[in-house]
């Protein structure tokens, strides 16, 4: 199964206030997988490096490394699907010991084994999605600009302990600062 991610960008939030977000990462995944603004790059495994993105197989997940208990956070991710059934994931946040994570659950988003979404994506069709994780741990999960999946993670499943691992194939994308959570969605990690 081939995956891409088109763009990813990073951040974390550096005061509790979301006005005061701030980006820390921006790849453009155009033929580098170099941080725009100057940090770690994206570790790949083998995937596929072009002009449009990244594309891989599950073995060949790209990482992003750099983190300690992550707790509040946006990121923004561009990607697609050639095919869509069962699970597929597009996010790891736990290093990919256990299963939860976000994924596509055939045609819905779901991040396991919480909450799924009505039906929205279909197979080698760009989808434009945001994950939020706000001080109070509320996650939320956007597609262009509509909520699909939101809950509370009293559990912090969606805490990144060290890496965060694309599992969907990402594809490159315009930079954009994301401040609240219905700012417009890409490839990326920002702080809500």
């Amino acid at each position: 199964m081939t995956k891409t991610i088109f763009r990813a960008v990073v951040a974390a939030v550096l005061t509790a206030a979301p006005a005061n977000a701030a980006l820390v990462a921006d790849f453009q995944l155009n033929n580098s997988l170099d941080d725009a603004l100057g940090g770690p790059a994206i570790v790949n495994n083998g995937g596929s490096l072009g002009v449009t993105g990244i594309s891989f197989s599950n073995i060949q997940s790209p990482t992003l490394g750099g983190f300690s208990n992550t707790a509040v956070y946006s990121i923004e991710v561009q990607f697609s699907f050639a095919s869509l059934g069962g699970y597929q994931k597009i996010l790891d946040f736990k290093s990919r010991a256990p299963d939860t994570g976000l994924y596509t659950f055939g045609t819905s988003l779901n991040f396991y084994p919480v909450v799924t979404s009505s039906s929205i994506f279909a197979p080698n069709q760009l989808a434009r999605l945001v994950l939020t994780r706000d001080t109070a741990g509320l996650v939320t999960g956007y597609i262009g600009n509509s909520a699909m999946i939101s809950f509370a993670d009293s559990g912090n499943l969606v805490t990144i302990n060290s890496e965060l691992h694309f599992s969907a194939t990402i594809s490159r994308r315009a930079s954009s600062r994301r401040r609240r959570a219905s700012s417009t969605i890409s490839a990326s990690m920002t702080p809500p």
